[in-house]
């Protein structure tokens, strides 16, 4: 029999389910951008269409994670992620069969349902086996699966979209979240409910707090910040004589650099202690980095790392601190919340920069300095969060 206390190796066997669930997410939702090319011969639409089939994703996932913690206690967490994931099936599936951009949408929805579930449950799976001893260790490894799954859908399906039809490419996802579908069914087992002292004790009310609202509100304003800069950076670079390689890449430093930093970033946790310290650094260079691309301070080059650093430390400690501020059994009251945070910051950061841009003839200047003032207002954020929790 598996041993699943939390000393035992299967924590590390959860931690890697965790991780693939993350990058199921993360691949269906990046896959469509370097496709929709292919997509568009067979199905004509709008730009404004085709930034309609990617923001679904977001929109569904304001409110669908506390519908999801609802269910978590009518079925167990197994049950719920083999239901996310054949929502996840069923939506690729129907997707790829579409001949309508109706369909398309219809189908998107669908697997943005079950992909939104899974980025609820997902860390909510980590925190059941991982104690806060080595809570950073293990965020820290499952944070790299969004801009692992985002680097991979960028780079090959960009490729087999040369010589695959985009149906193809479709079911080469299908594929990955089947065998993840697989691997959940036979590895994971439900982690061992804890025995009440009491069987009389009346349930525990919900009682977030104060702290968990500030702490989803540092996480909105980055995932707003994240999807404004990747949405519009590329534009940005090419706007100051570069090519659409180097824009490129030069954009895509904030996600590249975290596959590498948030592991450490994760150790450093465990090692010090130290939490709200470790976010405020990132935030910190996050502004500072906002506000000198468009101050000629260096070089642009320098500051696309530099705010690829800043934001490497964000999910690491947004993710480590949670169980900080909310108590063991609101834990998956709390995960809903933060994940609608992240939801409504996607759904609104690209649209209110773009916003931002129309009404200032395209003044990337302004638009930066306010991602740059939302960054400390993060910061001030921050300093209204009490992690001192009784347990």
């Amino acid at each position: 029999m598996i041993e699943t206390n939390e000393n035992s190796s299967y924590k590390w066997l959860v931690l890697t389910i965790s991780f693939l669930l993350m990058l199921v997410f993360a691949i269906s939702l990046q896959a469509l951008p370097p496709i929709f090319g292919n997509i568009m011969e067979d199905i004509p639409f709008s730009n404004s269409q085709a930034g309609l089939l990617m923001s679904s994703y977001a929109l569904l996932g304001i409110f669908l994670p506390f519908l999801a913690i609802f269910f978590l206690d009518k079925l167990n967490l197994k049950k719920m992620i083999i239901v996310a994931l054949a929502l996840v099936i069923i939506g690729l599936v129907g997707f790829a069969l579409s001949s309508s951009y109706t369909s398309l949408l219809i189908f998107r929805l669908i697997s943005g349902a079950g992909a939104t579930i899974l980025i609820v449950l997902s860390p909510l799976l980590v925190t059941m086996y991982f104690t806060k001893k080595n809570m950073g260790t293990a965020m820290g490894i499952f944070n790299v699966a969004v801009p692992v799954g985002t680097v991979i859908s960028v780079n090959l399906f960009g490729y087999l979209g040369l010589f695959m039809s985009w149906q193809s490419n479709i079911a080469v996802i299908i594929g990955f979240v089947c065998v993840v579908l697989l691997l959940v069914m036979f590895f994971l087992i439900s982690a061992p409910e804890k025995k009440e002292k009491n069987s009389n004790t009346p349930k525990v009310k919900i009682n977030l707090g104060i702290s968990l609202i500030f702490l989803g509100a540092i996480w909105m304003i980055a995932n707003g910040q994240l999807l404004a800069y990747i949405t519009f950076g590329s534009q940005f670079f090419q706007l100051q004589n570069m090519s659409i390689q180097e824009a490129g890449f030069l954009t895509s430093m904030i996600m590249l650099i975290s596959i590498f930093l948030t592991p450490i970033i994760g150790i450093m946790i465990d090692k010090s202690g130290q939490k709200k310290i470790f976010l405020l650094l990132g935030l910190a260079i996050m502004a500072i980095a906002f506000f000198a691309m468009v101050s000629s301070w260096l070089s642009l080059t320098l500051w696309a790392v530099a705010l690829g650093v800043g934001f490497a430390f964000v999910p690491v400690v947004i993710f480590s601190l949670l169980p900080d501020v909310v108590k063991p059994e609101n834990m998956g009251m709390g995960l809903a919340l933060i994940t609608a945070a992240s939801n409504l910051g996607i759904a609104i950061g690209a649209a209110g920069f773009g916003f931002i841009l129309d009404i200032t003839s395209q003044s990337f200047a302004i638009g930066f300095q306010i991602l740059a003032a939302f960054s400390v207002l993060a910061i001030i954020i921050l300093f209204a969060i009490k992690t001192k929790l009784a347990r």
